[in-house]
């Protein structure tokens, strides 16, 4: 009996990062895993080596690119940087949140200019908080005062008060979703480790190949697995939480739908309502001057008879 073939199709929660350094090898990649993926990132690595041509190959082939390049600049700069990517078809941008409100609100306010000069859909403006290769003394030494959560949590705040959405889940934040206006139906998504950390994927072996025997190699495997079943349970958790926040945003749009055509038809009777009752007002009155009419005509006719 013949097997049973697999089919796998793309999901655009996986993002493929494009750590290559021509476009040749990116080429090879892309067409290696072909329908399988549809969602690339492209980082400074390959842009600055290959440019735009990277961008177009994506785009020309169905594929959503993820540009990181994290974007740091006086807020013209930045702004017009992102006009020309948002021009290229890109759908997720990075920018440095260090860079401050004026920066980031110019990234997004050229974002939307470009896309709807264009007629397209705008790109997502991502805000970096702070480079997850700093350790507590690195920090301190560029000058850190506060402790890196502490600062991660204010410039998240200046992102979302810049008009930035988005909490980064895999630094350990925890994210709110709140459905209503007094706050009483929520969901908390709690946020977890994605780095090789103890706290998160607690790869320590596999960094460290010196001297590698069998022993090593195994050991190394073994935490690589554990790292990717690791990653497959958060993949499968943050998706179950975003299945329910899109089932009640979708909720959310159809109610307001139907309270908006309610409130259309409710309009609607309240005019026809003033019309009928500004009809029967004109009737009223003339049926008035009409009576007024003939009981002037009736005395003029009595008079006529002295």
């Amino acid at each position: 009996m013949d097997e049973k073939e697999e089919v796998y199709t793309a999901d655009d929660r996986l993002i493929v990062a494009l750590d290559v350094d021509s476009f040749d090898k990116m080429k090879e990649l892309v067409d290696e895993l072909g329908d399988l993926v549809s969602y690339y990132k492209v980082g400074m690595e390959l842009y600055y080596s290959a440019g735009s041509e990277t961008i177009h190959y994506l785009k020309e082939h169905g594929k959503k690119v993820f540009l990181d390049l994290k974007l740091h600049d006086i807020p013209n700069t930045v702004g017009h940087s992102v006009a020309s990517v948002t021009r290229l078809g890109v759908n997720l941008i990075t920018v440095h949140a260090g860079g401050g409100r004026a920066m980031m609100q110019a990234a997004a306010r050229y974002a939307k200019i470009t896309a709807d000069e264009l007629g397209v859909e705008r790109p997502k403006i991502l805000a970096v908080t702070v480079l997850t290769s700093f350790d507590d003394q690195g920090w301190q030494e560029v000058g850190g005062h506060l402790p890196i959560q502490d600062h991660v949590l204010e410039l998240a705040q200046l992102a979302k008060d810049s008009g930035y959405k988005g909490v980064n889940l895999l630094q350990g934040n925890s994210l709110k979703v709140v459905f209503n206006e007094d706050r009483s139906s929520y969901l908390t998504i709690n946020g977890t480790f994605a780095d090789t950390s103890d706290e998160g994927l607690k790869i320590s072996r596999a960094e460290d190949w010196t001297n590698p025997d069998n022993e090593a190699i195994d050991a190394s495997i073994s935490e690589l697995e554990n790292a990717i079943t690791s990653l497959r349970n958060m993949a499968s958790e943050f998706g179950n939480n975003y299945s329910i926040v899109e089932n009640r945003e979708n909720f959310t749009e159809s109610l307001i739908n139907v309270l908006e055509e309610g409130s259309d038809k409710l309009t609607l009777a309240d005019m026809n309502e003033e019309s009928a009752n500004m009809l029967a007002l004109q009737t009223r009155q003339q049926l008035a001057i009409n009576s007024l009419s003939l009981a002037s005509q009736a005395a003029q006719s009595v008079l006529s008879l002295f």
